[in-house]
């Protein structure tokens, strides 16, 4: 078996109810069916108690949110009751799970942590060095098992994996500027590039031969319209809602009133007031949206193997891609945004905070994040 994931995953512990937010506010919690049929089986006032909160709808079971949007068995303490009475082991899977993903296909594995959750937000921005990528073999337990080989999937796997690293490797060379690493990804990889072949071909890309020959080229999302999409997402926490409407008074409180009427790729060419926000967070800001190219990069790219392949040859990554692109331009608006209502003001706990709201709003809900990848 082979597991690809980033070093700061085992620097991870929960700090429960010490921690500035809470995943048990806000979210219904699902429980699988494994959890809920222990549940069933419990005696006693406490089993009396989870069978009361438990609602059914068709196939699906989920702890409805109380009062405050808090869990049932989130206490004053903000600890969650059925650690304390039963064990974590007792947890059902999302809870056990959270903020860790995994996505797994054959004998390959991917595994990541989300930035919804702020004590990740704090190890991730607070470390100065590039991400380190690890990779490791590991003898599969159920290598008896015999599973049906899959040509053509462990063929997309490894291309895509190929352009996922390449991207990574590009937007983490600080011999160059930020700016230059963003494009050379968008022009390789992104709508419009002439990298993005079908798997077995052009696995290690000439970067010189279409960078500058696409900058005028690429089919990106225009900033207005970029704003738009974002208010048309699935809301899921009630303070997104809030950010827009901020974000939307303070943009039209800038310049001519408006966000420029430019592609993404000529955003990051000229982007608006980085100098400023720059020297505001120390000289941190490059850092950090590298990291966050990175991080998008990491999950989304390889997400593209997965799914069904609605795009094949030159589009195999190029929604991922897109997507990628947009959440990092739109983080840099919601750090303007946040800037500007400041007073000037920017530091590591607003880019903690700001990535952890994009992240619960986008990262946790598939509609939002197809939405992105494709309009």
């Amino acid at each position: 078996m082979t597991y690809d994931y980033p070093s700061y995953y085992s620097q991870f512990h929960c700090i429960g109810g010490s921690c500035p937010d809470s995943c048990c506010i806000g979210w219904e919690v699902d429980i699988d069916e494994e959890t809920y049929n222990y549940y069933k089986s419990l005696k006693g006032p406490f089993g009396d108690r989870l069978r009361a909160h438990i609602k059914e709808d068709g196939a699906d079971r989920y702890f409805p949110l109380c009062e405050g949007g808090r869990c049932p068995f989130l206490n004053r303490e903000n600890l969650c009751d059925i650690i304390t009475q039963l064990g974590e082991e007792s947890l059902a899977q999302v809870c056990m799970e959270y903020p860790r993903y995994f996505l797994e296909k054959g004998d390959y594995e991917q595994i990541d942590l989300s930035l919804s959750c702020m004590e990740l937000g704090r190890i991730f921005f607070e470390d100065p060095d590039p991400i380190e990528y690890i990779r490791e073999e590991m003898p599969d337990a159920d290598a008896d098992a015999n599973p049906i080989p899959d040509t053509a999937l462990n063929g997309r796997l490894v291309h895509v994996l190929d352009i996922r690293d390449d991207c990574i490797a590009i937007l983490e060379d600080r011999s160059r500027t930020l700016a230059d690493r963003f494009l050379e990804v968008l022009h390789l990889y992104g709508p419009g590039s002439c990298h993005n072949e079908s798997p077995g071909m052009q696995t290690s890309p000439n970067h010189t031969d279409c960078a500058g020959d696409q900058a005028d080229g690429i089919r990106l999302t225009r900033l207005p319209a970029l704003f738009e999409q974002m208010s048309r997402l699935e809301v899921l926490d009630s303070r997104w809602t809030d950010l827009l409407t901020e974000m939307r008074l303070q943009f039209s409180e800038y310049p001519d009133g408006s966000l420029p009427d430019v592609t993404i790729a000529e955003f990051v060419r000229q982007p608006l007031l980085w100098q400023e926000l720059s020297q505001c967070a120390r000289g941190k800001l490059a850092v950090w949206f590298e990291k966050l190219g990175c991080y998008f990069c990491f999950r989304y790219i390889t997400d593209s193997c997965f799914q069904p392949a609605r795009h094949t040859g030159a589009g195999i990554t190029a929604p991922a891609i897109h997507f990628c692109a947009k959440s990092v331009c739109f983080l840099y608006l919601m750090c303007i945004s946040r800037y500007l209502k400041s007073g000037k003001h920017f530091g590591i706990q607003d880019m903690i905070d700001l990535a952890h709201l994009y992240s619960r709003e986008v990262e946790h809900s598939d509609e939002n994040v197809e939405y992105l990848k494709n309009c």
